[in-house]
């Protein structure tokens, strides 16, 4: 199997996949993949925690931006 992308690795953190499929699978025994979704992982809560944060000051704020584009190192980059 190859590598998968950043969408599927966000959609095995939210549970989406089969945790007994070929990317859990694959995730668990890469390094490569490994990385990427622990960066993923830390992409997900310093976004969830910065909406928290910007929500409890400025409510209006937080429906203001609907996309939010997360750098996440080595050239790639995540919407959330």
């Amino acid at each position: 199997m190859t590598c998968p992308d950043l969408l599927t690795l966000s959609q095995l953190l939210d549970g989406e996949l089969d945790a007994a499929g070929a990317v859990p699978t694959h995730v668990g025994t890469c390094p490569t993949c490994t990385s990427r979704l622990a960066r993923v992982r830390h992409a997900e809560i310093a976004t969830r925690n910065a909406v928290h944060r910007t929500l409890a000051s400025d409510p209006a704020a937080v429906l203001s931006h609907t996309t939010q584009v997360v750098y996440l190192g080595d050239g790639e980059m995540a919407h959330i």
